[in-house]
């Protein structure tokens, strides 16, 4: 049993590792929408939260746990992104978040 625990705890790990990477690439539209940057950050903290094995292994001395706790610092942000941007205290466009255009600065 423990090969089989082990096999599988390598896919995980594997599958886990890839989302994160395809995730952002897929999903987030740097010209669309501040909500997609709080999902991006929620989903990638949360999976980074998720993986089997730390990219730093939290027996090394003074760092092991700093990737960890960037991760649900990552996922918290995106929770906070979210919620702002439901609640309406931040645009939804990221196009808001610039200064106003020649356009608008004539009507």
């Amino acid at each position: 049993m423990g090969v089989i625990s082990f096999l599988r705890s390598v896919v995980l790990q594997l599958f886990l590792m890839a989302a994160l990477v395809a995730i952002p690439m897929l999903w987030y539209d740097s010209e669309k929408s501040m909500l997609n940057l709080g999902l991006v950050f929620t989903s990638c903290g949360f999976l980074y939260v998720l993986l089997p094995w730390s990219f730093i292994p939290d027996w090394v001395p003074g760092i092991g746990k700093v990737d960890q706790g960037t991760a649900t610092a990552i996922l918290l942000a995106g929770v906070g992104i979210c919620g702002l941007v439901f609640y309406g205290e931040m645009p939804v466009e990221r196009e808001a978040l610039d200064t106003v255009s020649p356009e608008q600065q004539t009507q």
